[in-house]
């Protein structure tokens, strides 16, 4: 049976709705919560900057995670590209091809798209003086 699943910030209040109207009960947390909200969640990633100690979310969890959800962005801009087709102006009928509709092949550890190379253009950056991104272990 499908339902939904809805929160609130950091998964504040999680609930679930199924497609019957009925909510099932969740099971009990077991993971430490940060207090205060957003303002408990700043506060903890800068006294770990400062003290050196861990933040609720420790960056060998939290870069993966994130590179997945900016990979989802990355395909659907790569999926609503669009080139117009030879011959044809933007007023014809189906001007387009869409060169990205396909599978994305993307290398982690080279950050970058292997099989579509002008998908890179929303991957790459250029930084001021100072600003490099640098790899961290």
């Amino acid at each position: 049976e499908r339902g939904i699943l809805v929160t609130d910030t950091y998964s504040n209040r999680p609930r679930v709705y199924m497609n019957d109207g009925s909510s099932p009960d969740l099971p009990e947390e077991t993971l430490a919560r940060i207090k205060g909200g957003t303002s408990g969640h700043i506060a903890n990633f800068v006294d770990a900057v400062l003290d050196g100690g861990s933040t609720s979310s420790p960056f060998k969890q939290a870069g993966p995670l994130t590179e997945a959800v900016l990979m989802g962005n990355l395909a659907l801009q790569a999926y609503q590209y669009k080139e117009l087709k030879d011959g044809k102006t933007a007023k014809d009928w189906a001007p387009y091809n869409y060169p990205g509709r396909t599978e994305l092949l993307w290398n982690g550890p080279a950050m970058k798209v292997e099989n579509l190379v002008w998908a890179n253009q929303w991957v790459e950056g250029t930084y001021r003086d100072g600003w490099d991104i640098k790899q961290f272990e």
